[in-house]
């Protein structure tokens, strides 16, 4: 029989039902829990109402009440995260559940909130890396400043970790102004903090209808491209137009020791990468700018727009720091290009 609570305004009354059901909100592993989750929850012909998981612990827990025989329909949702089930199969309930969980399988940004988990910096040399209003949206810029005579670039990482297979795309664009420079993904990373760490570049020069492939190194001297590889639109499809002067969508697609380059939904690469030794992997975006004319610096500076990110198993960035990430730092980089 269920309980009933009588509210003293006005004339209705609250049913609590006589079954719990209840779950978590977790990484795929059903380890670490998802804070601040709404639980949305439909019970027979009722309107939808809800919960939420706690925003002040990691258990990812949360429930409802029912009565036996209710049809219930139940959906997890926090702005740029992806969950399954989507929704849970509607079930009739014959007793209390614990079962009924859920799990991360995706994040997107279109960096309309600033709180979204990106570094903001500004730098010395009049670099930085914002989020910024355009056409009345706000997107994220990286903007480079160069003074020097090698090329200069920003990496930043995205405020989730995922597995080794995973899919991860963005669209980005160049200001009017910008000069001659490069902008891309940064994928396969580890992390920034440690000397002798490689990671993966994919980039385009959209002026010139070029594509790159990266293998860096993280030295105590700076940054190190220890593999380039070129492809021309040429190269890549015969009709010779598919890295454009405007928006590119560049997306990634790893598969723990390959990985599958795209602009524009066409395939450009598949490309063998070296495995980390990590249960995680980050990634990210990237700008860089061409070395300094003879007599200004080079200003390169581009927009990003929605990224996304997807695979069976995430872990927020908290986590990271038990892995021997302990800087915020550590998701950016900023430095300078040397080809070996």
């Amino acid at each position: 029989m269920g309980i009933v609570i009588l509210l003293f305004s006005g004339c209705g009354a609250f049913k609590m039902g006589e079954f719990k059901i209840s779950g978590r909100v977790t990484e795929a592993d059903g380890g670490k829990g998802i804070r601040g989750v709404r639980i949305n929850y439909k019970i027979n012909n009722y309107s939808p109402s809800y919960t939420s998981t706690p925003t002040y612990n990691d258990s990812g827990e949360w429930s409802i009440w029912a009565d036996e025989g209710d049809k219930v329909t139940i959906w997890a949702e926090k702005d740029h995260y992806m969950f399954q089930p989507a929704p849970l199969q509607p079930f009739t309930v014959s007793g209390s559940r614990n079962d009924v969980n859920f799990q991360v399988i995706g994040w997107s940004d279109n960096f309309s909130n600033s709180s979204s988990g990106w570094d903001i910096k500004e730098y010395d040399d009049g670099s930085h890396q914002k989020y910024v209003p355009v056409d009345e949206v706000t997107k994220y810029e990286i903007k480079v400043v160069n003074y020097k005579d090698q090329s200069s670039f920003i990496s930043t990482l995205s405020p989730l970790s995922v597995p080794s297979d995973y899919t991860v795309e963005a669209t980005m664009y160049e200001d009017n102004e910008a000069e001659g420079g490069t902008c891309g993904l940064v994928f396969n990373v580890k992390n920034f903090a440690s000397v002798g760490e490689l990671y993966n570049i994919f980039r385009i020069r959209p002026d010139e209808g070029k594509a790159e492939f990266l293998e860096v190194e993280i030295t105590s001297g700076g940054t190190v491209i220890r593999d380039l590889k070129t492809k021309t639109n040429a190269d890549i499809d015969h009709s010779n137009t598919t890295i454009t002067s405007s928006a590119n969508i560049l997306k990634v697609v790893q598969n723990y020791n390959y990985a599958y380059l795209y602009v524009n939904g066409v395939e450009v690469w598949p490309m063998p990468i070296k495995v980390q030794d990590s249960d995680f992997l980050r990634v990210g975006l990237f700008a860089s700018a061409d070395p300094k004319s003879i007599y200004n610096s080079t200003i390169y500076h581009v927009y990003f727009d929605d990224f996304k990110l997807s695979a069976m198993g995430f872990a927020p960035r908290m986590q990271m720091m038990s892995m021997g990430i302990n800087s915020l730092d550590s998701n950016s980089l900023k430095g300078m290009e040397t080809i070996e």
